[in-house]
């Protein structure tokens, strides 16, 4: 094991056994000495069990006075200060391990735990479900050879994200977790492609690793797949309700009535209520409207009409300022200018001082997915 992953701890769980008639004398307060390998240092035991068994083996967490240097499967000496003498003795079976409840192994497994570096990789990656375990800890939580490390990764079934390790059933249950989000946002945005990763991930509440092996297993399996920023269940289609449908048709009126003066995002809220802004976003994916602005769509053949107008009428390199383009156009400054700028982001017409020219190439007559940035 190399230096840099072999790291002084002074708390570990270990499997103790203590002399008959030493159990129910110990508590959390009684101070020992523990000797491993050369290293003497004052220690303090806590029991799974309420009570001790003497005589039995016995998982506890031991924290000690001063780091040791120590991995799996290591072997240490219990003794009482004063008088000097020998009560017990344990073997480590995590020497990172954390704060927490204690499990109540059976004695066949505590026996396991004891003599198998496979036991104790299982029991090390159960204990840290929720963070991983990092790979290169291996060898020293297991207690193996670096270079049995990588076959016993493989006989855990441990699934392996860049820098850690998790277990299946860690897996499985951000997977279930994953298809709750998704089907619960099919319910309450039934219009939408998808729920947004950064939404899925804040309602994972998990660890990134762990999340990105779960999200990449369930593509893989072709149960979710991916859109951009959006991920849905494989297959899913936005399926809007007879109201929906109904409300789309006269946004879709109201928008092509105002021609090139459609009312606003905030106008036609006010008018058919909430829902309007993913029924906007849902026409837009359908090809009927295009968003020119933040606050305001039009209808995707007048728009068309506009540019045709624009490129009709203009003389490629030619600067034409606002006023002028405003002529050209037919409409007011509060329309005419975002216009513009929805042109110019879409490589039409390209912005020259307080003007702008038509570009004599390059561009895109229509792209919703590139309508608004």
């Amino acid at each position: 094991v190399r230096d840099e992953h072999w790291q002084p701890t002074s708390l570990f769980e270990a499997v103790v056994t203590l002399e008959p008639g030493m159990g129910a004398a110990l508590t959390p307060r009684t101070r020992l000495r523990l000797h491993a390998g050369a290293s003497e240092v004052g220690a303090r035991l806590v029991s799974a069990a309420a009570e001790p068994g003497s005589g039995a083996a016995a998982l506890m967490r031991v924290t000690t006075d001063a780091p040791l240097a120590i991995r799996g499967g290591d072997r240490f000496v219990l003794r009482l200060p004063a008088p000097l003498r020998t009560i017990g003795g344990g073997v480590v079976i995590d020497p990172y391990a954390r704060r927490r409840p204690l499990p109540h192994p059976s004695v066949q497994e505590l026996d396991k735990l004891s003599a198998e570096s496979g036991a104790r990789l299982a029991y090390t990656l159960e204990a840290e479900s929720g963070r991983g375990v990092p790979a290169h800890d291996i060898p020293v939580r297991a207690g193996c050879a670096p270079a049995e490390a990588h076959n016993l990764i493989g006989q855990s079934g441990a699934r392996g994200g860049t820098n850690n390790l998790f277990t299946p059933v860690a897996v499985e249950r951000v997977m279930g977790s994953v298809r709750r989000i998704i089907a619960e946002y099919e319910i309450t945005a039934p219009l939408s492609m998808g729920v947004p990763a950064r939404t899925l991930r804040e309602g994972l509440r998990v660890d990134e690793e762990l999340a990105d092996i779960s999200i990449r297993e369930m593509e893989r399996a072709g149960e979710i797949e991916s859109d951009g920023p959006l991920v849905r269940k494989s297959g899913w289609v936005p399926s809007p309700s007879e109201r929906d449908v109904e409300a789309s048709n006269h946004l879709v009126h109201d928008i092509c009535a105002g021609t090139q003066e459609p009312p606003s995002v905030g106008e036609l809220v006010s008018r058919y209520g909430s829902s309007v802004p993913a029924l906007l976003r849902f026409l837009e994916r359908q090809g009927r409207i295009v968003q020119v602005e933040t606050d305001r769509y039009y209808d995707r053949s007048t728009l068309e009409a506009m540019i045709g107008r624009l490129r009709t009428k203009l003389v490629p390199g030619q600067v034409y300022v606002p006023a002028q383009l405003r002529d050209v156009l037919g409409f007011s400054r509060k329309y005419l200018i975002p216009f513009l700028e929805f042109c110019d982001r879409n490589g039409i017409t390209e912005r020259r001082g307080e003007g702008r020219i038509l570009r004599q190439t390059g561009g895109i007559l229509l792209d919703t997915s590139r309508a608004h940035s």
